[in-house]
């Protein structure tokens, strides 16, 4: 299969050069993508996620909403609740510690057990930052001691990726990296 060049259409106000590779956009399209930007610039500086007055992390305004909405996505592949609350409109994200723990290390025992690499560098993009919030709370994440049983859900039959003792290290390495990068 093969993507056609077209003009795009400018979805948030600013112009793009003629012959640019994108797809056009209905109106309508236009519209939601419109109203949906605007969510995402609402002329704030930074977000806190917290948990009463502990503060887990300021990160600026767009990474929070990120990371917020990648929060919501794994809820699934967690098979629990997050534990993150919604943004009460003062910019801040009051979370449970204990069930984002719960929620954490089920991600992250999911990460250590698959064989499948985009499943586990999809994590990757999420839990180091999960779990600095974690350690910042007071509370741990058990599957990274833990002994880990290969998991069969996602199976990748092109490449052989399970490397619990690796993706361990590399993900504490990560948090590590992330930490110094988290303000509070």
């Amino acid at each position: 299969m093969q993507v056609a060049d077209v003009t795009v259409r400018v979805l948030v106000g600013a112009s793009m050069p003629p012959g640019a590779v994108g797809a056009v956009a209905s109106p309508q399209a236009e519209n939601q993508c419109r109203d949906l930007c605007r969510d995402w610039d609402l002329g704030g500086v930074s977000q806190y996620f917290q948990v009463g007055d502990l503060v887990l992390w300021n990160p600026a305004h767009a990474v929070a909403k990120l990371f917020a909405r990648m929060t919501e996505a794994m809820v699934p592949v967690a098979g629990c609740p997050s534990g993150v609350g919604p943004d009460v409109g003062r910019d801040e994200y009051e979370v449970d510690p204990d069930a984002f723990a719960a929620f954490v290390d089920a991600l992250t025992a999911r990460y250590l057990a698959t064989n499948h690499p985009v499943l586990t560098t999809m994590l990757e993009g999420y839990l180091p930052a999960a779990l600095v919030m974690v350690q910042r709370s007071g509370r741990d994440v058990p599957a990274l001691e833990l002994p880990v049983v290969r998991d069969n859900r996602d199976i990748s039959l092109n490449r052989d990726a399970f490397d619990p003792d690796g993706d361990r290290l590399r993900l504490l390495r990560l948090a590590e990296q992330h930490a110094q990068a988290m303000p509070r």
